[in-house]
């Protein structure tokens, strides 16, 4: 009985144990957004302190979240290169798929799509060849998103629509789902961006009146559909009504937060401008424009300086800690053969 008694309170404190990591990461989970070096910092916590490779993963997709949200490109390869090994020695197959995927995201970001289409291919490969189960299919739905993502900036937009339509399709089968609401918003955008460089406006245009119409706070993403129903309507000769959008754009509000969203106003406005004829107008949004994008491509150059900055500094520690390992091997070798000539001379005289 007494033994029956300590095995339940073991249970239990296991049990309580795994509860409160599950309730601390929930909380650092939260604060990825607002403040994520303390989210990294709970995380990291856990992480070390965890007793299974499962928490140890979570506590690392929490962790790699942040790094994203902080440009730590060095970081969040490594973290996400731990969590697959992990991942793989437990055979945990869907944390695998998900990790894989924000690796494939995270190069997206910095447009080294060859590395993307790397990991988000494995990623792909893996989930054909198993059933993901309903709490996990968003995965599915992010990881197509993703691809199309990767299509669309090498402007295959033909391989690029074909995954956004999948995307979109799974979705759509999680129906009442706000998440799944809002991320059809977000690939009807991506679709949309797609559909015009095709020629294709009425579908594109089709694609931001959706994302207008949904009863949703999407952020910024609205702006971004009203900028681009705004190309529309030029295109299609609709000064007015283009104006009538783009009227309601906070512009100072998205010059400070979202540099390309910036980037895309001005040149709504530059072409704007020029359909009034208004050449002052045209030429400031056009240096505003330029200056936007010259920024936005700042900011990727600095993420892909800053892995191979990380890359090297690891480089050289990595050499210097081999290279103080060789001088140990050859002073540990001159002292074994002096002690051995010394005690060969002392048997010898």
């Amino acid at each position: 009985m007494r033994k029956t008694l300590l095995f339940l309170a073991l249970l239990m404190l296991v049990l309580s144990y795994g509860q409160n990591n599950k309730s601390v990461l929930d909380g650092a989970r939260q604060l990825i957004d607002s403040r994520p070096e303390k989210a990294i910092q709970i995380a990291e916590n856990v992480l070390h302190k965890a007793n299974n490779d499962q928490t140890k993963i979570v506590a690392l997709t929490i962790i790699i979240n942040a790094e994203m949200f902080l440009e730590k490109s060095r970081d969040v390869i490594d973290h996400c290169n731990l969590a697959i090994k992990l991942a793989r020695k437990g055979k945990y197959t869907y944390q695998e798929i998900k990790v894989l995927s924000m690796l494939g995201s995270h190069y997206q970001t910095m447009m080294l799509n060859e590395s993307a289409k790397k990991y988000l291919d494995k990623a792909e490969n893996m989930m054909d060849s198993i059933k993901l189960p309903d709490s996990l299919y968003y995965v599915k739905g992010n990881l197509y998103n993703v691809k199309g993502m990767v299509f669309r900036e090498e402007l295959n937009c033909e391989f690029a629509l074909k995954y956004f339509d999948k995307a979109l399709d799974v979705y759509q089968q999680q129906t009442g789902s706000r998440i799944s609401i809002i991320n059809q918003a977000l690939i009807n955008i991506q679709k949309g961006s797609c559909l015009i460089s095709e020629g294709r406006l009425a579908n594109a245009q089709e694609c931001f009146e959706k994302v207008l119409d949904a009863d949703f706070d999407f952020g910024f993403n609205r702006y971004y559909a009203k900028i681009c129903l705004a190309e529309i309507l030029l295109k299609q000769n609709k000064p007015k009504e283009a104006a009538d959008l783009l009227a309601g754009i906070p512009v100072r509000e998205i010059e400070k937060e979202d540099l390309e969203l910036s980037s895309l106003y001005d040149l709504a406005m530059s072409n704007l401008s020029n359909a009034k004829n208004d050449m002052p107008a045209f030429h400031l949004h056009m240096e505003k424009y330029a200056a936007s994008i010259k920024d936005v491509n700042k900011k990727r150059s600095r993420m892909i300086s800053q892995l191979v900055y990380d890359s090297d500094v690891k480089f050289k520690k990595s050499l210097d800690n081999n290279q103080r390992a060789y001088l140990l091997i050859v002073v540990s070798v001159v002292i074994c053969a002096l002690i051995l000539l010394f005690t060969v001379r002392k048997l010898l005289s």
